[in-house]
Order: C-alpha cells, then sequence, then structure tokens
C-alpha cells in the first residue's frame, strides 16, 4: 500500500509556498513515496467557521493520505489526525512543499528502506 504525503500549499505546484496554517491552507499538494505529485487537493474547510482542522484530516483521509508535514500543526489539528491514524512532522527549514517532501523521503522512514 502506497503511503501518500501531504502538504499544506499556498499554490498548485510542487514547487509552492508551504502554507504555515494547515487548517487555513488554500491547497493540500499528496506526494507519493517517490516525491511525486500525484494529487491537489483545494481544502474546503479553511472557511469553516471552527472545526477546520478536523474537516481537513477527514477530506486527507479520504484520499489515502498517511503522513501529513507541515510547520506547525494545532492540538485539535494533531488530535484528529492522531484519531485519523496518521503520521505528521513538523517541517521547519522548507520554503517549497517539493523540499518538505524530499527531506521526508531522505530522512524519514524511507531513508532505511
Amino acid at each position: 500500500m502506497q503511503r501518500l504525503i501531504a502538504v499544506p500549499s499556498d499554490g498548485k505546484t510542487a514547487d509552492s509556498q508551504i502554507s504555515d496554517r494547515f487548517a487555513r491552507a488554500s491547497f493540500f499538494l499528496v506526494f507519493d513515496e517517490e516525491g511525486l505529485l500525484r494529487e491537489v487537493i483545494e481544502n474546503k474547510a479553511k472557511e469553516a467557521g471552527h472545526g477546520a482542522g478536523g474537516q481537513a484530516v477527514q477530506e486527507l483521509s479520504r484520499s489515502g493520505v498517511f503522513v501529513v508535514l507541515a510547520p506547525r500543526i494545532g492540538p485539535k489539528a494533531q488530535a484528529a489526525l492522531n484519531a485519523a491514524g496518521m503520521e505528521f512532522y513538523e517541517v521547519k527549514n522548507c520554503n517549497t512543499c517539493k523540499q518538505a517532501v524530499e527531506e521526508y523521503i531522505n530522512k524519514g522512514p524511507y531513508k532505511e528502506r
């Protein structure tokens, strides 16, 4: 089973800036284990009055995402990710979505394979 990786984004391309707000990001970019962009999900939860984190996690779960990379993930979104059985990692020194995914693949769980 493919482990899909999602990154909150301000744009629709792999070279887009990572959004600093997970639940309020404009888009989620979904990458495969090799770092290829597979899907762009418009984040409908960004306009929610409350519960945006949980709604965003539900959408990612429906798309088969297993790992989320973001600069910051709030406590409610963390709880939703835990409940969905999804892994999450905070990325600090990455500007683009592609850069975050490459760092995760090169330094994360896939490094040992």
